[in-house]
């Protein structure tokens, strides 16, 4: 037997065994980004239907908003009271980490944490339901604790 041809055979059989072995593995890499990126676009999918949840039960608040037949009231007392108000009509007294008053008494600082989009939207809706009450100044981040919530620092201002 000629050696030559011999060792040319097993030099040809280390080449497809790596090219084998070459084609498992691209095919296990091809297979598990396959399975991440699934898995990826069903929480994105899942992350929209929620959104989309969210965005049609703010529309419905924001629509039920602009049709009501309510006259915008007069709030003719002491602007805290506004704040005891909100916290009984709206219940979020576990909600609001701050309120400030101004020397004058007639502006307010408002910082509320973890509400919900709903929670938000109602004390927004309150707020601007009197004609002399005003907000001056929003600032809304998501809330450090859990991303589904909003924390609100509202700057609100009562005019004479």
């Amino acid at each position: 037997m000629d050696r030559s041809n011999f060792s040319l055979g097993k030099f040809k059989l280390k080449e497809i065994d790596a090219l084998i072995a070459t084609l498992i593995l691209s095919s296990f890499v091809v297979i598990l980004t396959f399975l991440i990126l699934n898995n990826k676009i069903g929480q994105i999918k899942s992350r929209i239907k929620t959104l989309n949840g969210e965005y049609k039960k703010a529309y419905a608040l924001y629509e039920k908003m602009n049709n009501s037949s309510v006259k915008k009231r007069y709030f003719n007392r002491n602007i805290l009271l506004l704040v005891q108000k909100l916290q009984k009509d709206r219940d979020i007294k576990n909600k609001i980490l701050s309120v400030s008053s101004t020397s004058d008494g007639n502006t307010i600082m408002l910082k509320l944490r973890h509400l919900n989009l709903t929670q938000l939207l109602e004390v927004l809706r309150t707020l601007e339901g009197y004609s002399n009450i005003k907000i001056k100044q929003f600032t809304l981040r998501k809330s450090f604790s859990s991303r589904k919530l909003l924390d609100l620092d509202a700057m609100v201002a009562k005019a004479e």
